[in-house]
């Protein structure tokens, strides 16, 4: 039997991962593939590109790279601020703390992708 763990390219890293990649979903309107992998206690959602018509015994794409769907971004103070990054008002373990703010977005790998399939 075929193991079900994949190469998993975290941070744009140079080496590969082998994990197994859950809940795969395959958008074919948007040419990709998604899923989550556990890493160091985590989970983290994962993409890679899906060829609608590489359907059938030659499925190249499966053996494409998984990557980050998502990417996180510190948000920088406003000027009047001390501080190089924002930091807000976020309730911790039942207290409340003032973090560094932080907001999710797509990678720009998979925007390009997007934006260059959809074309």
């Amino acid at each position: 039997m075929n193991t079900r763990r994949q190469a998993i390219y975290l941070d744009d890293s140079s080496e590969a991962l082998l994990r197994v990649v859950c809940d795969r979903n395959t958008d074919l309107g948007l040419g990709i593939e998604t899923g989550v992998v556990s890493h160091r206690r985590n989970d983290i959602p994962v993409w890679r590109p899906a060829n609608p018509f590489g359907l059938g015994l030659d499925q190249s794409w499966r053996d494409g790279r998984w990557r980050n769907l998502y990417e996180a971004k510190v948000a920088v103070a406003p000027p009047e601020q001390d501080g190089i990054y924002d930091r807000g008002p976020v309730e911790v373990a039942g207290f409340r703390a003032r973090l560094p703010v932080v907001r999710f977005t797509e990678t720009l790998a998979l925007r390009r992708f997007l934006r260059q399939q959809l074309r």
